[in-house]
């Protein structure tokens, strides 16, 4: 289940947060705030199954009439209504993609558990089997005492883990470790994380050099404004809870729709250079329009050489 969500600090001055004041009232978002909480919990993939506007208005606890409550959150764009009739927080994927994936990451996490445990108990098996087959065949030719012979036994699992890894980080590793918000954190420990990763090994997804960079890219963007103290560690980013694979997914809206990632906000401002023509720059992601990177950047450039 989750426990948190993410809430930008540019919700402060919305436009859309400020519009559902003006027709709810003063401190109404607190409402939304309250059906965002409500819906990580119970709905986490962001879809209100089975949800009435009635529902909707109980889990936000608006004590007023639902239809306009659920009509308002719809005119502000912070609810979509599906083309199969049921309601949906608009663009949940794209800004809760860790609540989402809750259910998901739970399943892989004790698949991966299993996993880890059984290989423990096949090197433990392993060991005391090879380590008693030796010992009989040598005392099968000789009438040397049982005890006589040393026991043999393979390295732990920890030590076997030190010995994996590298003091010198491969080329792949070192542009990951530029893009990820590491703060000078343990890059020992990732890189024996981002080996595992390469691996698969105990993982239920087996990863390449590029996905873990873009994986790195993306999460260094969703993080940019937050404090250092509560971003994931790369270890932990890298481990076994494969919490890069969050990162890696194509992006997609509440209705589906696969987003573009690589559009530049910049690429959109307006005359003044400062405020984004936030409508453009949705259509380009959604590939509604065409859009080449850069192309407001060299449309600015043109401009001035005129």
């Amino acid at each position: 289940m989750n426990s948190d969500i993410r809430i930008l600090t540019s919700f402060l001055t919305s436009r859309k947060r400020k519009k559902l004041r003006a027709i709810l009232g003063d401190r109404s978002d607190s409402y939304l705030i309250d059906l965002w909480l409500q819906s990580a919990i119970s709905r986490p993939k962001g879809i209100l199954h089975d949800m009435t506007a009635e529902d909707i208005s109980i889990d936000s606890g608006w004590s007023g009439d639902p239809a306009v409550f659920v009509d308002a959150l719809i005119r502000c764009g912070f609810l979509d209504l599906t083309e199969a009739g049921e309601y949906a927080l608009h663009d949940w994927a794209q800004h809760q993609p860790w609540a989402v994936g809750a259910e998901e990451r739970s399943l892989k996490a004790k698949k991966a558990a299993a996993a880890r445990w059984e290989m423990s108990e096949e090197d433990n098996t392993e060991g005391d089997a090879t380590s008693m087959l030796r010992a009989c065949k040598e005392h099968a030719v000789s009438n040397a005492p049982l005890l006589s012979l040393p026991t043999l036994s393979r390295p732990r699992s920890k030590d076997k883990k030190h010995m994996c890894v590298s003091s010198s980080y491969s080329p792949d590793f070192e542009e990951f470790w530029k893009q990820y918000p590491h703060f000078n954190r343990n890059k020992k420990g990732a890189y024996a994380k981002y080996q595992a990763c390469l691996k698969g090994k105990s993982r239920n997804n087996k990863a390449t050099p590029e996905q873990l960079l873009r994986a790195a890219r993306r999460y260094s963007e969703a993080v940019r404004d937050q404090d250092p103290q509560y971003v994931l560690h790369a270890t932990t980013f890298l481990g076994e809870q494969e919490r890069w694979f969050e990162y890696d997914k194509p992006l997609k809206n509440s209705n589906g729709e696969v987003l573009r990632d690589d559009v530049d906000k910049n690429d959109f401002l307006k005359g003044d250079g400062v405020e984004v023509d936030w409508k453009a720059y949705e259509r380009a992601k959604r590939g509604y329009e065409p859009y080449t990177p850069g192309q407001g950047r060299q449309k600015t450039t043109s401009e001035n050489l005129r």
